[in-house]
């Protein structure tokens, strides 16, 4: 995998952030629960992929 698309993935997991988390803590989705970030991971990864403007 090249670093343009693992940053464009994080870009948009990022922008999906509070549908996730409200997906994940819904009670039908208790076995996915285990796959939630945590606050730090979400800090971790604004870090790594700060929002600077794409170049295409």
């Amino acid at each position: 995998m090249q670093w343009d698309s693992a940053y464009l993935m994080i870009r948009q997991l990022q922008l999906l952030q509070q549908p996730i988390d409200a997906f994940l803590d819904h009670p039908n989705n208790r076995d996915l629960k285990k796959y939630k970030l945590s606050q730090m991971e979400w800090k971790v990864l604004v870090k790594v992929c700060p929002s600077v403007p794409l170049k295409y």
